[in-house]
Formats: C-alpha cells, sequence, structure tokens
C-alpha cells in the first residue's frame, strides 16, 4: 500500500489527554508522515445568539480562536517531532461535516480521533458522525496499554469474496499489514462463519457439522488469499456466530491492539454508512479500532 504521508489530527478539547496527538506522533516518528493538527472551538451564544452585536460577536469569537491558539502553542511547544507539523484552529459547528470536506479537498491518508474510554468502548456521536462520512482511514485510538506482544487483527469478509468485496478486503489487509510492519507486530486474520438461524431453528442444519464443512471449504481460499501477507493458519480465526460479537471476540482473545475493519457504502450521493457488522464490533470493541472505506 501507499506510504502515510499525511495525517490529520483532530486535537481533544484543553485539559483532555490528548491521546489523537501522542497517537499521532508515534505514527510520525514510525512512518515519517506529515501531521495537520486540527482543534475546534465554537460557542453557539456568540455566533447565533441575540445578546451579541455584530462587531461584539466578531470580537469575541477572534478571541477564544486566539486563546485556543495560545494553548495549541503551548501544547506543542515541548514535543518533539520527526516531521513537518502545522496546526490551526477552526470556529465549526458541525465537526464531521467540516472534516469530510477538508479530507475530500486535501486528500489524507489517515485521520486520527481520540475516544473516551469507560469500563467499555464508548463512542460520541461525533466519533460515528466522522465514520459515516469521512472517505479517509478513521483511526479512534483509546489509551489501554498492551502488556504482551503486539498484535492487530485485520477482520474480512470471504462471503461476498468478489467485485467491490474483495477489494475492501485487500484495502483492510494493507493497511493492517502497513501497521503491524511498523510497530513490528504479529498480523491476525479472522472471518466469522455465520449459520443461518431459521435452517438452524427448523433443524435443517446441524450448526457443528455445517461450520466445520464451510471451514474445509473456505481455509484453501483464504490461506491462498492470506499468502502475500504472511499470514500463517495458525493466526487465521473462524469463529462461529455473528460478526459484531465473534470479531470483537477475538480481538480480545488475542489481545489485538488494533483491529482494522471494512466499513459500507450506501446507494445514494455520498451516503457514507458503517454498516450494521462494523457498527456491532466498533461498539463491543476495547481496543483501537481502524474503519477503512471502499
Amino acid at each position: 500500500m501507499k506510504a502515510v504521508k499525511n495525517i490529520l489530527v483532530i486535537a481533544d478539547k484543553p485539559k483532555h489527554e490528548q491521546r489523537a496527538l501522542h497517537r499521532a506522533l508515534d505514527l510520525q516518528k514510525q512512518t515519517g508522515a506529515n501531521l495537520n493538527i486540527k482543534a475546534f472551538v465554537f460557542d453557539s451564544h456568540v455566533a447565533n445568539g441575540n445578546a451579541f452585536a455584530g462587531k461584539q460577536r466578531s470580537k469575541i469569537k477572534h478571541e477564544l480562536i486566539a486563546k485556543h491558539n495560545e494553548w495549541l502553542n503551548s501544547l506543542l511547544k515541548d514535543i518533539d517531532t520527526c516531521g513537518e507539523v502545522t496546526k490551526e484552529v477552526i470556529w465549526v459547528s458541525d465537526i464531521a461535516k467540516w472534516v469530510a470536506r477538508h479530507v475530500s479537498d486535501s486528500p489524507q491518508n489517515l485521520v486520527v480521533k481520540s475516544v473516551n474510554h469507560t469500563e467499555s468502548l464508548t463512542h460520541t456521536p461525533l466519533d460515528w458522525d466522522i465514520l459515516r462520512t469521512c472517505s479517509a482511514p478513521v483511526l479512534l485510538c483509546t489509551d489501554i496499554a498492551q502488556k504482551t506482544k503486539p498484535r492487530v487483527l485485520a477482520a474480512i469478509d470471504m462471503s461476498r469474496h468478489k467485485g467491490k468485496r474483495k477489494k475492501l478486503n485487500k484495502k483492510v489487509l494493507n493497511m493492517a499489514a502497513y501497521f503491524a510492519n511498523t510497530k513490528n507486530a504479529e498480523l491476525h486474520c479472522v472471518y466469522t462463519v455465520e449459520i443461518s438461524q431459521v435452517l438452524k431453528d427448523l433443524d435443517m442444519i446441524n450448526p457443528k457439522s455445517h461450520a466445520r464443512v464451510v471451514r474445509e471449504q473456505i481455509m484453501p481460499e483464504l490461506e491462498e488469499f492470506l499468502a502475500p501477507y504472511g499470514v500463517p493458519a495458525d493466526r487465521i480465526h473462524m469463529p462461529v456466530g455473528k460478526v459484531g460479537k465473534t470479531v470483537s471476540k477475538i480481538a480480545s482473545q488475542i489481545r489485538a491492539e488494533l483491529l482494522v475493519l471494512g466499513t459500507s457504502r450506501r446507494s445514494g450521493v455520498g451516503a457514507l454508512v458503517v454498516g450494521n457488522s462494523a457498527e456491532k464490533v466498533l461498539r463491543k470493541s476495547h481496543c483501537e479500532v481502524l474503519a477503512i472505506k471502499l
């Protein structure tokens, strides 16, 4: 795949831990990429309220931007960088829409944004909006420390291994392999074998024997597909169940540091979506997630 040369970093709010920035700085050390840091500020009372006259509204807006610039400059003052870093404070209410437009106008290889982490990964409405509208790969990073050898898990779909699905699988694997190489991490792959609930309920199939047959049929094709990426058989996972549960479970079992998965595009002009399976995986994953669109 093409090297990651340009990374758009969505800075966390002041007084937060700035996980996105620190993750992007690590990536810069590994890849030499240029960092394009954007900090966002907006106050609806100033922008739309009736309490301020036009000139006063403009003055307050510029003062808020200036304060944010001071904070951003102080944040980067003592940070060592390994490449070009640009920064800018943006006054906008719809961050996701701005990011989508910016990525369209100035192509980025990667967008990095942090997410909150409590007992489970908590995605904010902004996370989902960016995932649904941004055409570039989006890395949602966390602060979970990995105590084992780093592992990258690529989730692919062999059930529709043709056309667009095949192309998306390759994009997922290319990006997963790239990240694995930059961190000297093990590359794993997961494909979920889904069993028809209707046929199961009607006792028309035996779930265990059916899953075994599917695995035997798919494995040769899967091994051939993964051969260029150097993924051995013991790192190929084929769990049985629903994608939303099994992919997250495998990521947890192998203690993956990063999960790379593909998301879908709905028909219609620019109608990007996450997709039901991908959205379920994202809601249950405890590691960093990199979402790739076709």
